[in-house]
C-alpha cells in the first residue's frame, strides 16, 4: 500500500525496490542544455527501459535492459534516502541563472514521491543523482542489446532514428531529409 507520507517511509538499507526513476536537470544559463535520465521496470516484460535525453531533448537514447541493472539503482535510492525528497527546494536569495532540476520516484510497493529545485539540493541528493547518472551513462556505453538513438531539431521534429537489434546490429532507421530512405 502506498504511504500517505512517502518521505517518512524510506530508510537506508530497507531494501525498497524502484519501479520508476526520473531525474532531469537544465542549466538555465545555456540555452538548449539539459539532460533527463529515466528508468522504468516493466512487470509484464521483466525488462527495464532506460531513456537518456540530452541537449534539451535533441538527442534521445532508448534501451531495453535486463533487470540486473536495478540493484545498484535500488541501493543508491535507499542509501541516500531519495524517497524522502518531496516538494520544492529554492535558495534563500533570488538567483536568476543556474540549474533547475526535477525528480520522480515510484517504488514497486506503490510509494511515490517527487521533488524539484533551483540551485539547491537536499543533503546528499546531488551526489546520489550524479552517481545514478554516471551509472546509466556507463550502461549506455557498454549496452549492446536493443536500443534506439534519435535526434530532433529545436522544434521537436525527428531528424533521424537508428534502431539496433539484440546483437547490436543496425536493423532499421529513418532520416527526415529523405523520408523514403528508411533502412
Amino acid at each position: 500500500m502506498a504511504s500517505a507520507f512517502p518521505f517518512f517511509s524510506c530508510s537506508a538499507g530497507d531494501g525498497r525496490e524502484v519501479k520508476h526513476f526520473m531525474y532531469s536537470e537544465i542549466n538555465t544559463m545555456v540555452m538548449g542544455s539539459g539532460e533527463t535520465y529515466e528508468v522504468e521496470f516493466s512487470d509484464s516484460s521483466d525488462k527495464v527501459s532506460v531513456t537518456i535525453t540530452r541537449d534539451a531533448g535533441r538527442k534521445v537514447l532508448s534501451m531495453r535492459c535486463e533487470p540486473d541493472i536495478m540493484p545498484k539503482i535500488d541501493s543508491l535510492v535507499n542509501e541516500y534516502k531519495l524517497c524522502r525528497l518531496h516538494g520544492s527546494y529554492r535558495p534563500m536569495v533570488d538567483i536568476r541563472d543556474g540549474s533547475q532540476w526535477s525528480f520522480e520516484l515510484t517504488l514497486k510497493d506503490g510509494t511515490t514521491t517527487s521533488a524539484s529545485g533551483y540551485q539547491t539540493w537536499p543533503n546528499g541528493s546531488a551526489r546520489a543523482f550524479s552517481q545514478i547518472q554516471k551509472y546509466l551513462d556507463e550502461i549506455a556505453e557498454r549496452h549492446e542489446g536493443e536500443r534506439t538513438v534519435s535526434t530532433y531539431d529545436l522544434d521537436g521534429n525527428k531528424l533521424t532514428e537508428i534502431e539496433y537489434d539484440s546483437e547490436g546490429r543496425v536493423c532499421g532507421g529513418y532520416k527526415a531529409s529523405d523520408p523514403l530512405a528508411t533502412f
